[in-house]
């Protein structure tokens, strides 16, 4: 056998990572700023960038903008679904936005996350702001003209809403399908991120969201289970829109990053996904259980078979006749079918119910049961039920911070967290409840809700 050639070892790595990290591609941007005049692929109605921000609504300072709507979405659509493959897109967001009364009590009316229609546009005639720029007054529970899936940030409250600030998801009405209460700070005007993922197989959408409580930031979570081809066409524009009614306040987004996975290739058809037979979807559920112990040995026996490369690089060398035999040796054996047998890669994702998302959500709760904090690592029963698609995947941190030991201070503030509890409502699962942790005491409380 000739020589292994030096980039063998990239090929290596590369093969091992691809079997444990989810590839992305489509549509992927990240806006830190919104710039005036700056060509950033961005479309306005009646919204527009200033001091590095999108004002939603107009925005005259210390003036009560009222009855006031205002969109922007990005300037080309995304696949969301491909008829012919039969394949649905991931996708994963984040924002960072402030609705801010300016110090009034009374403020309205909200801005909401959507995906509709390609070219969908602002309604005309918009006079009140409980359709937040997505449909029109007399079509608010049952639109018919303006289809829409929606992640609602509603600060004014509807004869259809619940109580107070709440977040909501909204399907071609404004009654949300499910809601969960929103600890935010308008009066102030705080900034609140967001983070919205959808994942393919299990059709989970789901938003994270800060809060404050006691001066004290708390993340938020909701969920629903939705079939997004079910109800929205194959490409779809996507984006921000917000209004106001009576009541009005500033509606500033700040950031904005977007991926999404879905390419066509008219080539390549994704292998059966698993998750389609509901007996191999049980199955493959407790696999990936057991998979959290498996993948640390995974990894450990990669190293090794990278370290016994390296070593055989080193060690073994023959000449390049030799080689060449031996090559066509092989390639003689697979053509008369008494060698190794070749298999593609569909075949081998069928025979093993590989399935990328199941992966993807092992290697996020590996990477979040190892945060040098150990009071932001979730407990065994939280990370069994994210590998179990019963929760959302947690949010990891961009950066890591650095492993370091601090003496306790006399008087500590507390940190809560929000994570998840599981109802059945109308066909789709909703997700809310609450843990928090008091680091004065110790003490750990915990309190559920269901809608």
């Amino acid at each position: 056998m000739g020589k292994l050639p030096l980039p063998f070892l990239p090929f290596v790595f590369s093969t091992l990572f691809t079997l444990i990290i989810p590839s992305a591609s489509g549509l992927s941007f990240n806006f830190t700023s919104f710039i005036v005049g700056a060509d950033q692929n961005i479309s306005y109605e009646e919204a527009y960038p200033a001091d590095g921000a999108i004002q939603l609504i107009k925005n005259l300072r210390n003036a009560n903008v009222t009855n006031s709507s205002g969109r922007a979405t990005y300037y080309k659509p995304m696949q969301l679904w491909d008829e012919a493959s039969g394949n649905l897109t991931d996708f994963t967001t984040h924002f960072s936005f402030s609705i801010d009364s300016q110090g009034r009590r009374a403020y309205g009316d909200g801005l909401a996350f959507f995906l509709a229609p390609e070219g969908s546009k602002l309604p005309p005639n918009l006079s009140e702001g409980s359709g937040l720029g997505l449909t029109r007054r007399d079509q608010l529970l049952n639109t018919t003209a303006n289809h829409f899936v929606a992640v609602e940030f509603d600060i004014y409250k509807n004869y259809f809403d619940p109580p107070g600030e709440h977040v909501g998801i909204d399907i071609n009405s404004m009654q949300s399908v499910n809601n969960i209460t929103w600890l935010c700070d308008i009066i102030g005007g705080r900034r609140t991120d967001a983070w919205i993922s959808y994942n393919s197989s299990t059709h989970n959408l789901s938003v994270a969201f800060t809060g404050y409580r006691n001066d004290t930031v708390e993340m938020q979570f909701l969920s629903r289970i939705v079939s997004l081809r079910d109800y929205l066409p194959e490409r779809v524009s996507f984006g921000f829109s917000a209004s106001t009614g009576s009541a009005s306040a500033l509606h500033t987004l700040y950031s904005w990053d977007f991926s999404s996975s879905l390419e066509i290739d008219d080539n390549v058809t994704n292998p059966i996904d698993p998750a389609t037979n509901p007996l191999d979807r049980k199955k493959n559920r407790t696999g990936l259980a057991v998979g959290l112990g498996v993948g640390g040995g995974a990894i450990v026996v990669g190293a090794a078979l990278v370290g016994f490369v390296i070593k055989f690089m080193r060690g073994h060398e023959e000449d390049e006749e030799g080689g060449h035999v031996a090559e066509e040796y092989m390639d003689d054996e697979f053509e008369r079918g008494t060698g190794p047998k070749k298999f593609s890669y569909q075949e081998l994702a069928r025979a093993t119910n590989f399935n990328k998302t199941q992966m993807e959500r092992l290697m996020i709760v590996g990477l979040s049961c190892a945060h040098p904090d150990e009071h932001l690592r979730p407990s065994i029963r939280q990370a069994l039920h994210v590998l179990n698609f019963d929760a959302p995947l947690p949010i990891l941190p961009s950066k890591m911070p650095v492993p370091s030991y601090f003496a306790p201070p006399v008087s500590a503030s507390s940190l809560s967290i929000m994570s998840y509890g599981l109802t059945d409502s109308e066909g789709g699962m909703n997700k809310s409840s609450s843990y928090s942790y008091n680091t004065n005491s110790s003490q750990l409380t915990a309190s559920s809700s269901a809608s």
